[in-house]
């Protein structure tokens, strides 16, 4: 599988039934990125997702890239959340009809 990390490409052999909480930090440590923790990056797609860390590599299918993201201190979790609450508000905003 091809991980990037800070603009780096690494390559990293996976299993189908590894979780992708595991990939992250093997991946991190393999190329010297510790100086964040584990917990400061999140596993996102090239559209900008973010993948459910607990799930395995199998749930990506035929994708072979993924992607590891500094949350600036914030927890994946936190990260998804607001993005959606973000998203949520600019449908409702579009919707609305000037008074």
């Amino acid at each position: 599988m091809e991980i990037i990390i800070n603009g780096e490409d690494y390559r990293l052999e996976v299993r189908p039934d590894e979780l992708l909480r595991s990939v992250k930090e093997r991946a991190l440590r393999e190329s010297c990125n510790t100086g964040r923790p584990p917990d400061e990056w999140c596993v996102g797609l090239s559209d900008g997702s973010l993948v459910n860390e607990g799930s395995r590599v199998e749930v990506l299918g035929v994708i072979s890239r993924i992607f590891l993201l500094p949350t600036i201190g914030v927890s994946a979790e936190r990260l998804a959340a607001s993005r959606e609450i973000g998203a949520s508000r600019e449908i409702g905003a579009s919707t609305l009809s000037p008074e």
